[in-house]
């Protein structure tokens, strides 16, 4: 999260937490390790201070003003700001999305993991821009570990029919509001194409899901930005989830599968080692998962894409350790184990190599 905010000029992220003891120690932490910034100077926004009258924007619009010197603003007591009507509250909020981020700045919306699970649902379209969610547990806080991040192999269940029927009612609604959308690339793409993006993925349509994916990527791309390297993984996952989905609109498996390569190989000339080491290790384990389900039809071609795929693994792995990042290590861990086991025979030294240098790998 720090290494973000150290190279995130503005934007949008959220930070669950399930007390204010563990709010305030992080926010601690994150200003001593920006101390050495002059340009990453914090503030913080009690939202429990705005008169009843002023909207919300124009509270943190003067609030911003008053300390324009700094970039990074925490928003705390959305909880108790809410009151008793959290829908209207998230409304609000979510109508003030737009000029919010036309202030410039780094917003942290800190909040309890509950009312996280309302902001998803009565703020959906802000949410759909927040590139990252960070949750932490207990008032002493050692490693800042961000939520499990998407995978490829990362499979969409839907509870019931009425979960079902509702992710209908919304995809209606966004497609309608896209047929009608005005000549504004910028406005579609952040609160039409973004969102329904991810509800046609929540509803396993992968085809649908790809055709969003791909005018995103094209847009932003005009930009060069590090949302153009995002929009590049949602991508590659979309084209992957699509080649192993076997819908009757993918005709071509083996195709889909070499673009999501293409595709995480694209984010990574962004996301690099040293500027993004979270979303260079994410992407490098998609990259290497891709790898590994790409079929082949002869021996050699087979150990190519499983030597791809682990060295994939272990780029993932200079980040992924078992003290920060315990979760994405094992995971990562076990699939670089089953690319070993899978290398044909002739590659016998490398995976007694593997073993010795893993023994603990069960």
């Amino acid at each position: 999260m720090i290494n973000s905010l150290k190279n995130k000029g503005a934007g949008f992220c959220i930070v669950e937490a399930p007390d204010d003891a563990t709010h305030d120690d992080l926010m601690d932490k994150i200003k001593n390790a920006l101390r050495l910034y002059e340009d990453k100077k914090t503030a913080v926004i009690y939202l429990l201070e705005k008169p009843p009258a002023q909207s919300i924007f124009s509270f943190v619009r003067d609030f911003v003003e008053s300390f324009y010197d700094r970039q990074i603003f925490f928003i705390r007591n959305l909880e108790i700001a809410a009151g008793n009507t959290p829908e209207n509250f998230l409304s609000e909020l979510n109508f003030s999305r737009e000029t919010l981020d036309s202030l410039d700045r780094n917003f942290i919306f800190m909040m309890n993991p509950d009312f996280a699970g309302l902001f998803m649902r009565y703020a959906k379209d802000i949410f759909s821009w927040i590139p990252h969610r960070y949750r932490f547990e207990g008032k002493d806080i050692g490693f800042q570990k961000p939520v499990r991040p998407i995978y490829a192999k990362e499979e969409v269940k839907i509870e019931d029919e009425k979960d079902r029927k509702y992710l209908l009612e919304l995809i209606d609604l966004y497609e309608e509001q896209l047929r009608e959308a005005l000549d504004d690339p910028k406005f579609s793409v952040k609160n039409i194409l973004k969102p329904l993006a991810d509800l046609y993925k929540e509803y396993a349509d992968y085809e649908k899901e790809l055709s969003c994916r791909q005018q995103i990527a094209a847009f932003y791309k005009k930009i060069g930005s590090t949302e153009y390297a995002e929009s590049l993984v949602k991508l590659g996952v979309a084209q992957h989830n699509l080649s192993a989905g076997g819908q009757a609109g993918n005709t071509h498996p083996e195709e889909s599968r070499q673009k999501a390569i293409e595709a995480f190989k694209g984010a990574l000339k962004i996301y690099t080692l040293e500027k993004f080491p979270v979303e260079y290790a994410q992407t490098m384990n998609n990259l290497g998962i891709a790898y590994w389900e790409s079929p082949a039809d002869n021996l050699i071609d087979k150990n190519k894409n499983l030597q791809n795929a682990i060295s994939a693994y272990k780029e993932a792995l200079k980040i992924y350790n078992t003290k920060d990042f315990s979760v994405e290590y094992s995971e990562t861990q076990y699939n670089l184990e089953l690319a070993y086991r899978k290398l044909p025979s002739d590659s016998t030294n490398e995976k007694n190599k593997y073993n010795g240098e893993h023994s603990c790998i069960i």
